[in-house]
């Protein structure tokens, strides 16, 4: 296709849409770098990509015959005889179609593995700003992609410690999911709301687990994933209620007892048994479950770091200086690939309970190279 023709097109979408090269790229699914070789004219692109790149933002590639209809044309001169016409798809918005608002769902997810939520917030709140189109849709398919979209936005928002628009997001989004009647987007809406709420207000988390369990024709690797969702809100009361802390093994032995699950739902529940036997000062149980974890997402920093960083917290609670130290330094390789409020807030926890151990030769190198790469103290408001 020739290149003089795209810039025309790229800039029409841009300016109907209010966005930018940066945000188009990321519709598009191309780089910013490419997006601008296109509207500068540098950059040539088959007819056939072209298509199926417009297509995502609700735009098509028609060829349109030039001249009288019932004249004959030769081969020789269709090139002259054609031209290229760019107009808007049926779906004047890529927000309307279910596949493309699943797949910013996927790589909004990997970006806050790899990333962590805070630098996503700008990012999440466009992307509830446009799902809220899709509120009234009668589309049950487009109901559900919308609601994962919304689930994914609801954890960066947590990330970032932004607690409000977090559960505003999430209640959002599971209205989205009960419209849809999908039990497997229902029950990872109340999980996500129970995610994002735990640390928080532990009751309500609980409250959403509880809710989603009793949703009907729950999968059963849903059921398992909110089972020990529950057990780490009911950990976190236990130190109220012994009945809490019962019922929070009961749970977590539930989840652990299914079979056949995905190896990523596996080391959630290994990650949630424990979190959960951390908050019961059961020290070898969470340190043996998180290792665990920790080692089966060791490719996603945000989950290592976070666990680790718990994981910490809970050797620092047995007394054991000389292991913390260890897991600390552990801990100081993977801070700098995240941008996360909550791990913010778990290294500065660290630090201020490792201070009690400040003598130890071990912790103090440990505290200090942490320390190097923690995040700044917020200044208090005078």
């Amino acid at each position: 296709m020739d290149g003089s023709i795209i810039p025309a097109p790229l800039k029409a979408i841009m300016a109907e849409r209010e966005c930018s090269q940066v945000v188009l790229a990321e519709d598009l699914g191309i780089s910013q770098a490419f997006v601008s070789q296109l509207v500068g004219g540098k950059r040539d692109y088959g007819i056939n990509k072209m298509n199926r790149c417009l297509a995502s933002v609700g735009w098509e590639v028609r060829i349109v015959r030039k001249g009288k209809e019932n004249l004959p044309m030769e081969r020789r001169q269709f090139m002259v005889g054609v031209s290229v016409a760019f107009v808007a798809g049926p779906k004047t918005s890529p927000y309307q179609n279910p596949e493309y608002v699943r797949a910013l769902a996927v790589r909004l997810s990997q970006s806050r593995e790899q990333l962590g939520g805070t630098p996503l917030v700008p990012t999440a709140r466009r992307y509830l700003g446009n799902v809220r189109a899709v509120m009234h849709s009668r589309d049950k398919n487009l109901l559900a992609a919308g609601a994962e979209l919304s689930l994914i936005s609801t954890l960066v928002l947590s990330d970032a410690r932004q607690q409000k628009d977090a559960e505003e997001a999430g209640r959002f989004a599971l209205g989205l999911a009960q419209r849809s009647t999908d039990p497997r987007v229902i029950g990872h809406s109340y999980e996500y709301l129970c995610q994002s709420t735990t640390a928080s207000d532990p009751h309500l988390a609980a409250h959403y687990a509880q809710l989603g369990l009793g949703a009907p024709d729950l999968p059963e690797e849903q059921r398992a994933r909110l089972n020990a969702r529950l057990a780490t809100a009911l950990a976190r009361n236990a130190y109220t209620s012994h009945s809490a802390a019962r019922s929070a093994s009961a749970v977590i032995d539930r989840a652990r007892s299914v079979d056949g699950l995905p190896s990523e739902t596996n080391a959630l529940i290994l990650g949630s048994a424990g979190l959960s036997n951390a908050s019961l000062h059961r020290y070898d149980e969470a340190d043996a479950a998180l290792t665990d974890a920790i080692r089966t997402f060791g490719d996603r920093p945000l989950y290592v770091a976070l666990w680790r960083a718990r994981q910490i917290n809970t050797t620092l609670g047995a007394g054991n200086a000389e292991k913390a130290a260890h897991q600390m330094t552990a801990l100081s390789a993977v801070v700098p690939l995240v941008t996360s409020g909550r791990l913010d807030n778990e290294v500065r926890q660290i630090l201020t309970i490792a201070d009690r151990w400040k003598r130890v030769p071990e912790m103090k190198d440990a505290t200090l190279q942490l320390r190097s790469v923690a995040p700044p103290t917020p200044a208090r408001s005078a």
